[in-house]
């Protein structure tokens, strides 16, 4: 084999191994929120309907992100 093949082997060699061992993609979150159903309702006419209860409390949904690559070897404890 000629230096330039093994170099070149050398190389892909050395590339995956960087790659497997940690580099990884971070999916996007998308949040949809939906509100709850509650207080009085009416029907399409705008007549009262009924009462679907009190709102509930609620956490806001966290912040949305876009995917990523990281850096994350396999020995490091992920989300």
């Amino acid at each position: 084999m000629s230096k330039r093949s093994i170099v070149a082997v050398f190389v892909i060699v050395v590339a995956a191994v960087f790659f497997y061992s940690g580099l990884r993609i971070v999916s996007p979150i998308n949040y949809a929120y939906s509100p709850p159903i509650c207080g009085p309702l009416t029907d399409q006419y705008g007549n009262p309907a009924g009462d679907a209860g009190p709102c509930p409390s609620y956490e806001p949904p966290p912040m949305t992100r876009d995917g990523r690559w990281e850096w994350a070897p396999f020995w490091v404890a992920t989300d």
